[in-house]
């Protein structure tokens, strides 16, 4: 949580920045000031999709072996539960039957080893197992699935050093970052009596800590694509992308009439998935712009218009 709203107040801040760029030409050293504030931002955004996506890929990867691994123990479970009764080894039955019951709800390690456990029990009754249809095919696959099982364990282990040492970059990166914002800082505080609106909106960017259930999801700003110029008061319309449909059929999340004089835009708590920006503005020709958020990582867009009669660079 505390990175992501660093994530968040950094990236807001930066918004209000692009919004007010003029009024702080009077400082010889910003734009030096800002470009260096853009680039630590946009790298601590970089770590900190390597680290989501890093943790993301090793616990869906251990989560599909470890699906494969229970549902083979349940299949190999009743085979043994039925050596079991036919041999009359109590022991066994209860062990296996007690195991199996619980065996979804079993933690990795436990899990391995309960499979151990099963699978050596099958062997060693290799003879009387195969009446039960207890293969050799089906144990070989048992080896094969428990080593995948055991591998990715390890990846998912490796890839939690991995989070530790890209946590420690982010936090170097934060470092950095806020090197430029004290600079920046000294800057806002000058507008303090000359423009108290501009300073408090940079104040307010500067003091974001929870959102709660309004995360932040994306920011951005829509401009005229040949003057650079803002365009307020557009319109955006977002929608969820489903590919089995029209756009036409896809579902509207909201609609978002853009109030700020400089073009600028927030959206609050989109849930993970792809989303079209349908963005319109008297004059100027529609845009529709494929956004992917990921929940915690804010997302910045930037949409050009072009004015109607010069698409084809009239």
């Amino acid at each position: 949580m505390y990175q992501f709203n660093q994530l968040t107040m950094h990236s807001t801040l930066l918004g209000v920045l692009d919004e007010n760029e003029v009024k702080f030409d009077l400082f010889p050293a910003y734009p030096a000031v800002k470009s260096a504030l853009g680039i630590s931002i946009a790298e601590e955004y970089s770590l900190a999709g390597l680290q989501e996506s890093s943790k993301r890929n090793s616990i869906a990867a251990r989560d599909l072996a470890k699906g494969v691994a229970v549902e083979f123990i349940i299949d190999l479970s009743g085979k043994v539960s039925a050596l079991a009764t036919f041999t009359d080894n109590m022991t066994l039955l209860d062990t296996v039957r007690f195991c199996a019951s619980k065996v979804k709800r079993f933690s990795d390690n436990k899990l391995v080893l309960f499979f151990g456990t099963i699978m050596n029990s099958a062997n060693e009754n290799k003879v009387k197992a195969l009446d039960f249809g207890v293969t050799d095919q089906m144990l070989s696959d048992g080896v094969e699935i428990l080593a995948k099982l055991k591998t990715e364990m390890l990846n998912l282990r490796l890839s939690n050093v991995g989070q530790k040492q890209l946590t420690e970059q982010l936090k170097k990166q934060f470092a950095v970052t806020r090197s430029s914002l004290r600079i920046i800082d000294s800057m806002i505080e000058t507008f303090r009596l000359s423009d108290p609106v501009l300073h408090r909106s940079c104040q307010n960017a500067r003091k974001i800590k929870n959102l709660g259930g309004t995360k932040l999801s994306a920011w951005g700003k829509v401009f005229d694509a040949d003057t650079k110029l803002p365009l307020p008061k557009a319109k955006i319309s977002v929608v969820s992308y489903d590919s089995s449909k029209s756009l036409s059929g896809a579902d509207l999340v909201k609609n978002v009439k853009i109030a700020g004089a400089l073009g600028g835009f927030r959206l609050k708590s989109l849930a993970t998935g792809t989303y079209i920006f349908k963005v319109s503005y008297a004059g100027y020709a529609d845009q529709e712009v494929t956004v992917h958020i990921n929940q915690g990582i804010l997302t910045r867009v930037e949409i050009a218009l072009t004015k109607l009669g010069t698409e084809a660079g009239n």
